[in-house]
């Protein structure tokens, strides 16, 4: 004799062995997920050792570093005027997302 879960599921998994059925998606989308993230980053890593062969690689990247400092200063001057006319603000509002509210003290009536 079947029961009613048994007859939903007959079409969809195996009832004998439901448990295993269950789990196996989930670690075969985990496995996936895990090689797909290993390959993009061994492609990356291939992709800086074709631009930036090991025996040529101190030489460009000390030029690459040589042509970008004049940018770093004024790029660092203007993420501190950001942060110190923003920054508060931000902190403030996170600061009061994650205070949680008390309804008695914070109604307040004026007479």
């Amino acid at each position: 004799m079947t029961s009613t879960l048994e007859v939903k599921l007959r079409g969809i998994f195996l009832t004998d062995n439901l448990p295993e059925n269950l789990t196996n998606p989930v670690g075969d989308i985990f496995s996936k997920v895990v090689s797909a993230v290993t390959n993009f980053f061994l492609s990356l890593t291939g992709l800086f050792n074709q631009e930036f062969p090991p025996e040529k690689r101190d030489d460009q990247l000390k030029s690459l570093i040589d042509v970008a400092r004049p940018y770093f200063l004024p790029i660092a001057v203007v993420f501190l005027i950001m942060f110190l006319c923003y920054g508060r603000l931000l902190f403030s509002f996170i600061l009061s997302i994650l205070k949680p509210v008390n309804l008695l003290t914070s109604y307040k009536l004026d007479r």
